[in-house]
């Protein structure tokens, strides 16, 4: 079960989501990346993680099939891709 977050917490973070936009730096990411989206996720749709990976050289996208906070609601799978991708990386 995911932790409980206050509304004020929530709040703050979707104001910040409305304001910082850091699409222009994105192109300068030269290491290696995986981007991970949530089929369910509502605040973060999986197009958005697409978008992401596709302007990073390289990048990986794996779409898990989950909400916003896929870490602790499915951990087993969220932690195979990032260790696979680790390893992959030579990490």
């Amino acid at each position: 079960m995911a932790p409980a977050v206050s509304g004020k917490v929530t709040g703050r973070q979707v104001e910040l989501d409305l304001v910082l936009d850091v699409s222009d730096r994105v192109g300068r990411i030269t290491q290696p990346a995986l981007v991970i989206g949530c089929t369910h996720d509502y605040m973060v749709p999986p197009a958005h993680g697409r978008a992401l990976a596709a302007q990073i050289a390289g990048a990986r996208y794996a779409e898990l099939d989950g909400g916003h906070l896929a870490m602790l609601e499915r951990p087993e799978e969220f932690t195979q891709r990032v260790t696979g991708f680790l390893r992959a990386a030579g990490r």
